[in-house]
């Protein structure tokens, strides 16, 4: 086990790096003719976003979870250090996490 310091719940010192995922339709999904793609990804078809959004360019580190919330999320896992992404999370605990980023 990685020790990890205490840390006393806080804003982030900076906010997450962004990339904005533009509105817009694409084509999603492998093709059949290609020998790497698995059935989850068939059939081929189009998407379309119609609001843009951001998005993290990068997954939310232990570190920076227990910034934001001071503790990790129940299902997380001891062993990991704190440069690792947040793993085993629910969906509410992501939606607590966003709130927590958004205020």
């Amino acid at each position: 086990m990685i020790p990890t310091p205490p840390i006393v719940k806080r804003d982030l010192a900076e906010p997450p790096d962004l990339v904005i995922v533009p509105e817009g339709s694409f084509l999603m999904g492998g093709i059949a003719e290609d020998k790497f793609v698995s059935a989850v990804e068939l059939p081929q078809h189009r998407v379309t976003l119609k609001d843009s959004f951001a998005l993290a360019k990068a997954p939310v580190t232990r570190r920076e979870w227990l910034l934001l919330m001071g503790s990790l999320p129940p299902g997380e896992l001891d062993e990991l250090g704190e440069c690792c992404p947040v793993v085993n999370v629910t969906f509410p605990e992501v939606m607590a996490y966003l709130r927590e980023l958004s205020a």
